[in-house]
């Protein structure tokens, strides 16, 4: 069984159990012989004189509110901002050891100017049929190497 199988049917599981609570309706307990308290609850008050008035947030709650926002902003943006420059970095120093692994190739190994030529040719071909299908003539090509 794959993951997000597994995945699937635990959330499944968890969804029917909260929905059997809901369904229920909401009590504190199953029997009134179960609660510790004399004010045993049967049912909740819905009705719209049980609720409190709407808050409103104003002086210290409401800076509170705008501050907690404006950090959590910050801290997201500079999140980002590494990640970008952590990828602009790897790329420039993936780039640098190509070109030194492309002049020992040339100096070390004596590779032809030519033969760098058609190795990146060859790298870009493969690059550009990366995920695509590939023939059979490909297939057998793969096949003799492995």
């Amino acid at each position: 069984m794959r993951v997000s199988e597994i995945l699937a049917v635990s959330s499944f599981l968890l969804a029917v159990a909260s929905a059997q609570q809901v369904l229920e309706g909401r009590q504190l307990h199953g029997d009134p012989g179960e609660s510790r308290s004399q004010f045993y609850t049967n049912t909740f008050n819905q009705s719209k004189a049980s609720f409190a008035p709407t808050p409103t947030f104003e002086g210290g709650w409401q800076l509170g509110l705008i501050l907690g926002f404006v950090t959590t902003g910050c801290f997201m943006l500079y999140g980002i901002i590494v990640l970008i420059w952590d990828e602009r970095n790897r790329h420039i120093e993936f780039k640098k050891r190509v070109l030194q692994d492309e002049s020992k190739l040339m100096h070390t190994h004596n590779v032809q100017v030519q033969e760098m030529e058609a190795y990146r040719r060859e790298f870009a071909d493969r690059e550009a049929s990366r995920g695509k299908n590939l023939d059979e003539e490909e297939r057998a090509r793969l096949a003799e190497i492995n």
